[in-house]
């Protein structure tokens, strides 16, 4: 009996000591994973846009930087001040230079007057002197006002008009007021150009933009214009169906055919939209304007356009049609249907690019305008300006490939791809089947799971 008594105070102090030894060692890992918790971090972004990570050309822009960059954010204390702090710590993590720091509006008023803040939650970002003002902070917003600080110039676009053009200024749902406020926002220098006396177009201009006249353009105009391209002005060329009112001398330069007639794409109706001469665009050319973009666009009353070739000029599409459109020659009215006999077949181009090395005797005023160094120069043709007028500017990803489109003719190519970040993923719908599994699950079986395990548990203790 006594052997047996010492064997079992022997064992209870070796089980006493193994579960000592567990504690003491269940502490140690607890505190050393607790330390590499301070130490290192590991994040994942699982929202389907990505949108808790930054993208590759806002890293890009962000090597950039040299010096420190202050984010100075006028937010009341309070939960509005976590978002903002999230979304500088992004910027943080790739770039160290960058500070953040809040400011209480209601404590500075003079502060606010200064700076020019319009509303709470306006960002401030200040480098080297200049800054610029961010009034709702988001990765494009806030990457395209550091890129804006870390240039020296504004590419200065310029509007052709009185004669019946698309104004930059024009409320009218045809004009394009809503798209020059956006550029403007991005850091472009919009002018009206009205060609008054024939006088040459405001130098240097990095992007002359030509919209749809409605009468006959005076060959003075025209010789303005070319002369813009042989100094290596870059062009945008907004063409709607109809008369090219005396610039046809410019599509035979470039090498380009209009075709005849309006798109008309029975996929619009997918998209509930029911006049037919609404063209869908959902395929787009390998070009850095076009790169990784998945929206689709929008193309009212539009036209197809073809480069027949020329020595100098490289084209490539950027916006094609649905194989299912057509050129309608024929009016818009009652139900239309392919006419093979004289309607133009689909699908068809909408939009090109030209580029070509720049000429021996290129303005060199605009080589120090560039925001990055220039090696070609650059036209994007579009055979329908609707798409970026203030009627359908917002429709589907018109302003997307618009800004796009602008950024590459004015050799702002870092400004493609830096995405608005969408949040699709912030809802789930779910049927009512769904709920009653969901509501049978956490209400009864994990419920009686939990009962039965506890029962064979005591159960089985209670055996020993």
């Amino acid at each position: 009996m006594k052997l047996w008594s010492s064997l079992r105070r022997s064992r209870q102090w070796q089980a006493r000591l193994h579960g000592g030894l567990f504690l003491v060692l269940f502490l140690a890992v607890i505190g050393l994973l607790a330390w590499l918790s301070v130490e290192y971090s590991v994040r994942a972004d699982w929202t389907a846009s990505g949108r808790h990570t930054l993208s590759e050309p806002t890293r890009a822009v962000l090597s950039r930087v040299d010096e420190p960059v202050e984010l100075v954010a006028f937010v009341r204390a309070g939960e509005m001040r976590r978002p903002i702090e999230e979304l500088v710590e992004r910027y943080r993590r790739v770039q160290p230079l960058i500070a953040l720091r809040f400011v209480d509006p209601t404590h500075a008023p003079d502060q606010v007057r200064a700076l020019g803040v319009q509303v709470e939650g306006e960002i401030v970002a200040q480098y080297r002197g200049r800054r610029e003002n961010v009034a709702q902070p988001s990765e494009a917003s806030l990457t395209q006002a550091v890129l804006r600080l870390l240039r020296d110039t504004e590419p200065r676009v310029v509007f052709l008009e009185g004669h019946g053009e698309r104004r930059a200024a024009g409320r009218a749902n045809h004009d394009l007021s809503a798209w020059a406020e956006q550029l403007t926002e991005r850091g472009f220098r919009v002018e009206a150009y009205s060609a008054a006396g024939n006088a040459a177009p405001p130098a240097p201009t990095d992007v002359l933009v030509l919209s749809n006249p409605q009468v006959a353009l005076p060959e003075g105009i025209v010789a303005l214009i070319s002369r813009h391209l042989e100094a290596g002005g870059n062009l945008l060329w907004l063409q709607d169906p109809g008369p090219l009112q005396g610039l046809e001398p410019l599509a035979e330069e470039l090498g380009l055919l209009f075709q005849p007639g309006v798109i008309v794409d029975p996929a619009a109706q997918m998209l509930g939209i029911g006049h037919p001469a609404i063209a869908v665009v959902a395929s787009y050319g390998e070009h850095p304007a076009t790169r990784n973009f998945e929206l689709l666009t929008l193309f009212p009353q539009a036209r197809g356009v073809l480069h027949l070739g020329h020595e100098e000029w490289q084209a490539t599409t950027l916006a094609r049609s649905t194989e299912r459109a057509w050129g309608e020659m024929g009016p818009l009215e009652g139900e239309l249907r392919f006419d093979p006999s004289s309607d133009v077949p689909g699908p068809l181009v909408i939009g090109l690019a030209l580029a070509r090395p720049l000429p021996e005797d290129a303005d060199a005023a605009l080589d120090a305008e560039a925001p990055e160094p220039r090696d070609e120069q650059r036209i994007a043709v579009l055979g329908d300006g609707d798409f970026a007028s203030n009627a359908f500017l917002y429709n589907q990803g018109n302003l997307d490939l618009a800004n796009n489109i602008m950024n590459w003719l004015a050799h702002a190519d870092t400004f493609i791809d830096i995405p608005a970040r969408s949040a699709p993923d912030t809802q789930i719908t779910l049927g009512s089947t769904t709920w009653a599994l969901l509501g049978l699950v956490f209400l009864l079986v994990m419920p009686l799971g939990l009962i039965g395990t506890g029962t064979w548990i005591w159960w089985r203790r209670r055996r020993r």
